[in-house]
């Protein structure tokens, strides 16, 4: 068998302030993946929120609410990728 790895360009973190730079989590690749599932935890593993790539990106909050400065952890599943991608993103304030 061949595994074949794409790097999708996940950012690492981002900056919500409402200074209109870098306030989303943007993941580029996923504008050609409308259908890609994005899962956000907080470090305790609760979700934060859910959405499809389709539908935006993420702006920090979750049921509203800002989420403060930290790390975040993410499962992205992409249709026709077996694999989904997990790590880390970081929001800076």
């Amino acid at each position: 068998d061949i595994e074949v790895i794409v790097d999708i360009g996940i950012p690492n973190f981002f900056t919500p302030n409402g200074d209109g730079y870098n306030d989303t989590w943007d993941i580029p690749f996923l504008n050609v993946e409308p259908e890609a599932e994005i899962a956000v935890f907080d470090r305790f593993g609760n979700l934060l929120t859910r959405y499809k790539a389709g539908a935006g990106d993420w702006d920090g909050r979750s049921d509203g609410r800002e989420m403060p400065s930290g790390t975040y952890w993410y499962i992205i599943e992409v249709p026709g990728i077996e694999k989904p991608y997990k790590g880390w993103v970081s929001i800076k304030r």
